[in-house]
């Protein structure tokens, strides 16, 4: 395999987007069926969304993008090939063109593999035209060169022009880079890690939002303590202690971004709580 190092552009612009492109890389650069060696990232951007005269205003959402790089582990067609398998996984959904996407990987640069076939182009449509595509593959591969210029040359003809809206944003770059903060929060008032402080349901949403403020990405909810000789809680106790502070949850996440996940070993709990909205379980 060559030693070419291939650039992948990732963009999201449905859901919980930073959570997005961070499961896409992991997916397409650990586990069992990696595609990437040595993978580099770019830094994170946002730009409008590219909608076409007419679309619906729902359309209308900005994008967060970024780019991957790394040694192919597998030839252009496989690559393509995994690439829709993570989008299927990670829930994208047959769609129109410009519609919106939880998540949207291309092929954007390959040396010395260019290709035009119906189903994969290498170097990818529309590369030397948006600044989301150009601004990542500045960060990542400067002075490759395409049509006679290298990739920092056109990123800066485009910025130069003053129509560009890419703008670099560094929390969603941290968010995307780096490992994730979960914030425990017990409601119980036998917990052996906090001593029942959070068991009343405004101190543990209190509680919550100091979590978020301070970094955590998942807020971890029990109300069974797992201490040594602790009391086993069943269904309609655990679920009167959950059930308030998980309504309070879901109106924090309309102002933070943020996911839920449920502590439980009970069924019922579990079921009620997806009916809610928590991601996690």
């Amino acid at each position: 395999m060559s030693e070419a190092r291939v650039v992948l552009g990732l963009g999201s612009s449905l859901g919980h987007r930073e959570s997005n492109l961070k499961r896409a890389i992991n997916r397409l650069t650990r586990g069992a069926r990696p595609v990437l060696r040595d993978p580099k990232l770019s830094k994170v951007y946002e730009s409008s969304a590219l909608t076409p005269d007419g679309a619906p205003d729902d359309w209308d959402l900005p994008y967060l993008n970024c780019a991957l790089s790394g040694e192919p582990l597998v030839e252009p067609e496989a690559l393509l090939a995994r690439v829709r398998e993570v989008e299927q996984a990670l829930g994208r959904s047959p769609s129109e063109r410009w519609a919106p996407r939880c998540i949207d990987i291309d092929i954007l640069w390959w040396p010395g593999r260019g290709m035009e076939t119906e189903e994969l182009r290498i170097p990818h449509t529309g590369v030397l035209d948006r600044a989301f595509v150009l601004e990542p593959l500045r960060d990542l591969v400067p002075e490759a060169t395409l049509e006679g210029h290298s990739f920092r040359e056109h990123a800066e003809r485009l910025s130069g022009d003053g129509v560009s809206d890419t703008v670099y944003v560094a929390e969603s770059h941290y968010r995307v880079r780096y490992p994730e903060l979960m914030g425990i929060l017990n409601v119980t008032p036998d917990s052996f890690s906090d001593g029942g402080k959070h068991a009343r349901p405004e101190a543990a949403l209190a509680h919550a939002w100091a979590l978020v403020e301070a970094g955590a990405a998942v807020i971890d909810l029990g109300a069974e303590s797992t201490r040594p000789a602790g009391e086993k809680v069943e269904h309609e106790k655990e679920w009167a202690r959950i059930e308030p502070v998980l309504q309070g949850l879901m109106e924090l996440k309309r102002s933070r971004p943020f996911r839920v996940s449920l502590d439980s070993r009970n069924p019922k709990t579990v079921m009620r709580a997806l009916d809610i909205g928590i991601d996690i379980i």
